[in-house]
């Protein structure tokens, strides 16, 4: 089987040809009998019925350069926190393959923080500078995670740019430990 039409990615695509496809296919299934396929291998009816023009494309064309899809940027960091990772410099960074746009950060300790502060603050930087306004990703002991807790002020990130998490704050008497840094974000990716 052969169908007639087949597109790359970028190509700007018809919906017509989208259609003789569809119609293509309609019609090798609709010319298809119970007695020419196994048992295994049958449609039933009522799948066969959803099959109609109402599963045409409508419109003029469809572009196919883009998907896109939701992510997130891990970020590990095992065993007790210590304040000297935010010195650290291009220890932790991300280079991202595609434009993205970032859409909210969760933090996660296995140990919470406690003294004074209890708390455990990250900082994310966009090519070097805080995407973040004075607020930024905190966990407050006791609790041991915080969901979009910092105050975006970047929220776009162009490809081949990059990323890095930095610690501000670890704790007081006692420092978080194994923490996780989940920066959310919807990518651009090529078709492919």
């Amino acid at each position: 089987m052969t169908i007639p039409n087949t597109f790359a990615a970028g190509q700007v695509i018809l919906a017509s040809l989208v259609n003789a496809n569809f119609n293509y296919l309609d019609s090798i299934v609709n010319a298809l009998t119970e007695a020419n396929l196994d048992a295994s291998c049958r449609i039933p009816d009522t799948k066969l019925a959803t099959i109609t023009t109402a599963g045409k494309v409508n419109g003029s064309a469809i572009i196919t350069d883009t998907i896109n899809i939701k992510g997130q940027i891990i970020w590990h960091f095992p065993g007790t926190l210590i304040q000297a990772l935010a010195a650290t410099n291009g220890a932790f960074i991300f280079r991202a393959p595609y434009a993205m746009t970032i859409t909210g950060e969760y933090l996660e300790v296995r140990t919470a923080p406690a003294g004074s502060p209890a708390t455990v603050v990250v900082d994310i930087n966009y090519n070097g500078a805080t995407i973040y306004n004075v607020t930024k990703p905190t966990i407050t002991g006791p609790a041991k995670t915080a969901l979009n807790s910092g105050a975006l002020t970047t929220t776009s990130v162009v490809a081949n740019n990059y990323l890095e998490v930095d610690i501000d704050t670890v704790g007081g008497t006692a420092a978080g430990a194994d923490l996780t840094v989940s920066l959310r974000v919807t990518m651009k990716c090529p078709a492919v």
